[in-house]
């Protein structure tokens, strides 16, 4: 618990508040597997039309519409990293410690609001 706060310091995401949480029950050495929807696997770039990506995009969203949708994007420089999350109610975008991944860098932001998902007082 304290690595992963002074990580948090560190990483310049000290609004963070650490929680500690028993739900993943499993051994690190045997990860279950996670089943997600991915309407986009079976469409390649390079030959679909940008109007398909559009209409299954669309449609996935009428499909889930009662999910809250949370957009999330990442770069990465030689100084920096940085990310930026939209939710429907708000837009952040960070810039954090070069050491960090594009693709760590959102989820941290992404954790901190799941509470705000469920309580709409949490900013």
């Amino acid at each position: 618990m304290d690595r992963t706060k002074l990580f948090l310091e560190e990483s310049a995401l000290i609004s963070l508040d650490v929680k500690q949480f028993t739900f993943f029950s499993f051994p690190p050495w045997s990860v279950p597997s996670i089943n997600y929807i991915d309407p986009f696997s079976l469409l390649h770039k390079a030959s679909t039309a940008p109007v398909v990506f559009y209409q299954v995009f669309n449609l996935h969203r009428s499909l889930y519409s009662q999910y809250v949708p949370v957009f999330t994007d990442g770069s990465k420089s030689i100084n920096y990293v940085g990310c930026s999350v939209a939710f429907p109610d708000s837009v952040s975008a960070y810039r954090l410690n070069a050491a960090l991944s594009i693709y760590t860098a959102p989820q941290g932001h992404i954790f901190s609001r799941c509470d705000g998902i469920h309580d709409p007082e949490v900013p």
